[in-house]
């Protein structure tokens, strides 16, 4: 299994973020991590969103062929203007 970020050094994760009339959205590319290994922080115009992808605990018996996907902490910040509401 790959790994690579951890707490003190989290690997970025990719994001798109547009705008959709009023609304602002920002879209984290996370599959394969469990909602409640995500952690959101607002700080006045700064969001922070932090990840764990950890390794499936599969049954017994279960043999893995291929695992391409990253392990480990993964982090982002996004500024956002001080005109949003």
């Amino acid at each position: 299994l790959n790994t690579t970020g951890t707490w003190s050094r989290p690997t970025p994760m990719p994001l798109d973020a547009y705008r959709a009339g009023d609304e602002y959205v920002i879209c984290f590319d996370l599959p394969g991590v469990a909602p409640e290994a995500i952690d959101i922080d607002v700080e006045r115009n700064m969001v922070t969103v932090k990840a764990e992808r950890r390794p499936r605990q599969e049954g017994e018996g279960v043999k893995w062929e291929l695992s391409e996907r990253p392990l480990g902490v993964f982090s982002r910040q996004v500024m956002l203007s001080d005109t949003l509401d």
